[in-house]
């Protein structure tokens, strides 16, 4: 299309995010209690 043309758009900043500490603290506090559980043995007899 001969009559289109492009222009300049203004390079937009990201969103600020809002970090809850508190939250953050429990994810973290979660995610190392999920970490230390031990995991099942009981998948070896399959590939005997």
């Amino acid at each position: 299309d001969p009559a289109l043309h492009f222009v300049e758009s203004p390079a937009l900043a990201p969103p600020e995010v809002q970090i809850d500490l508190a939250a953050q603290q429990q994810h973290e506090a979660e995610l190392h209690q999920a970490a230390s559980q031990p995991l099942p043995d009981d998948d070896d007899d399959t590939f005997e």
